[in-house]
């Protein structure tokens, strides 16, 4: 963890300064890509989740 906070901005400032707009464009597309990936993620998590609701009585 220690090592991906201190080499993640470096690689990064290295990425947008170096590439100039091809890196902007490459940060946009993995963005992009990041974003699009959540939903199937997400829906994968919840399906592999026991469902531990109790029952509530009712009054």
């Amino acid at each position: 963890m220690t090592v991906a906070r201190t080499l993640g901005p470096l690689v990064l400032t290295s990425l947008l300064l170096g590439w100039g707009t091809a890196g902007w464009l490459a940060l946009g597309g993995a963005t992009l890509v990041a974003s699009y990936a959540m939903g199937p993620a997400i829906r994968r998590a919840h399906a592999c989740q026991a469902d531990f609701r109790l029952p509530v009585p009712v009054n």
